[in-house]
């Protein structure tokens, strides 16, 4: 089935830039030779995966949309996604509008709507910001990188007691996907120096990243622990906190679901 709804797909707004390097000012049949057409409306096997800024948006005239005229065209109901263009890997690479039907501009301002009433912190279902982290072994982390996996992460600091009582659960987890499709990252804003010192008095087995204080501003992280599940195609799941009681039991239950995807 389709991993992404429509409602995302048409009118999510991601705080990147659109790589439309290469697109010609035209949409022709010889740039779309090597691609295939996707029908997001369809009944369909496909997982796609849409990152917005490798996207190259057409008009309904196939005439290329400048970025900065690119979210008119995604929160205007007079317009509607009308095809897409993915390669072998299932990776959108172009996007084209058409007018939208009486039905279609209906539906559209319905979920405007909606939209405007989700919560802004809520990213469930949305791609992760871009990032680069680093691991204080010196392994570098992006989203690109993270792609194929499922991926943990905890939000944690030094001196956070709920924190430290829950990382014997988190290392079973770690131990029990040994060897799977699985990365574990433990975001922290205290210093390497500091985390390196604290490892050596107390075991926690994520790949841990210090100085992470961008990425935790990025998500207003404000109550500790926080957990992220983010699935293999680049999706967020879940963020937020999970009791320790059932933390094994619901990270299990999430993680052998996201393998099997």
């Amino acid at each position: 089935m389709i991993k992404y709804t429509i409602t995302l797909l048409l009118f999510l707004s991601l705080a990147v830039g659109y790589a439309q390097t290469g697109a010609p000012s035209t949409l022709t049949a010889d740039y779309l030779s090597d691609l295939v057409s996707y029908d997001p409306k369809a009944p369909n096997s496909v997982e796609i995966t849409y990152l917005i800024e490798k996207v190259a948006f057409y008009d309904d005239q196939l005439q290329l949309i400048s970025k900065d005229r690119v979210e008119d065209y995604r929160l205007n109901v007079d317009y509607t996604i009308d095809k897409m263009y993915i390669d072998d890997e299932n990776f959108v690479h172009v996007v084209t509008y058409r007018k939208s039907t009486s039905s279609e501009k209906i539906a559209k301002e319905n979920t405007l709507k909606r939209l405007a009433k989700k919560d802004p912190n809520d990213y469930r279902g949305t791609y992760p910001k871009p990032f680069r982290i680093t691991d204080i072994d010196g392994n570098n982390y992006t989203p690109e990188s993270l792609k194929g996996n499922v991926v943990i992460i905890n939000f944690w600091f030094i001196g956070c007691a709920p924190c430290e009582q829950e990382m014997p659960v988190l290392n079973k987890l770690v131990e029990k996907y040994n060897g799977q499709k699985v990365v574990f990252l433990g975001l922290t804003f205290d210093s390497k120096e500091k985390v390196e010192q604290f490892l050596k008095k107390k075991d926690f087995d994520f790949n841990i990243v210090p100085d992470a204080t961008q990425m935790i501003a990025d998500y207003n992280i404000m109550g500790y622990p926080t957990h992220m599940i983010i699935d293999k195609n680049l999706v967020i799941q879940y963020l937020g906190p999970l009791p320790e009681a059932t933390l094994e039991e619901k990270m299990t239950e999430a993680i052998d679901m996201l393998l099997t995807r």
